[in-house]
């Protein structure tokens, strides 16, 4: 990790503390290398007819990512949200979309 520039966060006031002290100061840009030993760095492609369909925002993949994490599942890999599925033209699972 490399790190560049003043320290940044939320200005300080002698005797308070905000947002309980959980928001600490940190360098302006900070660079991290991320370890990708299963999922492609560069770009690829996938069949989008294999790909896992989720209904919700972008806000759901995070969670069910997380949730088969806790039970002990595989990631489900590329996924494609229903409502992307259906601006694009792609076929829609059953019952979703207009008939």
């Amino acid at each position: 990790m490399a790190q560049f520039g003043e320290r940044v966060g939320p200005g300080t006031l002698a005797g308070f503390i905000t947002d309980s002290g959980l928001r600490p100061r940190y360098p302006a840009v900070e660079i991290y290398k991320v370890a990708t030993p299963t999922i492609p760095s560069t770009p690829y492609l996938v069949d989008t007819d294999a790909m896992a369909r989720v209904d919700g925002g972008p806000e759901v993949l995070l969670r069910l990512d997380e949730r088969r994490r806790l039970l002990g599942q595989p990631a489900l890999g590329p996924m494609l949200l229903t409502s992307d599925a259906q601006r694009a033209g792609l076929t829609l699972p059953p019952g979703k979309g207009s008939p």
